[in-house]
């Protein structure tokens, strides 16, 4: 009956972290150590939640991915460690593909941002040229190669890259 019961309820804490997000199976496994329940629990829980398709890394760093991609404008360089620091397991993300297009309309999107920012600031005193720096910069930072930078500037209107 305990057993039954702990079983219970390490599948119901389980259950409550991935309600609140998708979690990778390593992220998991350190959520369940913490919390001091036995390795053999936590491998059948996982199993379990695995054959359910709650936990699927490959999945999860698709999601990831496009979070980054959209959201936070991220680069090749910065996919790789962003994923690493949510718990993919490096082989997954080795097994992934993702096509230059997609970082060239992230590119795209953070210039359209910056543009805004530029038109604001171009009536400030900053020249145009130091505005496109900042841009450049920007992109890099967010772990962009120069080529993707300079086609999506291109792009946009940016003949003096």
């Amino acid at each position: 009956m305990l057993k039954v019961n702990k079983e219970k309820s390490i599948l119901e804490y389980a259950y409550r972290l991935l309600a609140l997000r998708d979690r990778s199976e390593i992220e998991m496994r350190h959520r369940l150590i913490k919390k001091s329940y036995e390795n053999d629990e936590i491998d059948k829980t996982i199993s379990h939640l695995k054959e359910l398709g709650y936990i699927d890394d490959k999945k999860l760093a698709e999601k990831l991915i496009r979070f980054a991609i959209i959201n936070k404008n991220y680069g090749r360089k910065y996919i790789k460690p962003f994923l690493l620091s949510k718990g993919i397991d490096e082989s997954v993300i080795n097994n992934l593909t993702i096509s230059d297009e997609e970082f060239k309309e992230s590119a795209e999107s953070f210039i359209i941002k910056q543009k805004k920012i530029i038109k604001n600031k171009i009536g400030q005193g900053d020249k145009k040229q130091d505005l496109l720096c900042k841009i450049i910069k920007g992109l890099q930072s967010r772990g962009h190669d120069y080529e993707t930078i300079k086609e999506a500037l291109l792009n946009k209107g940016e003949s003096n890259v």
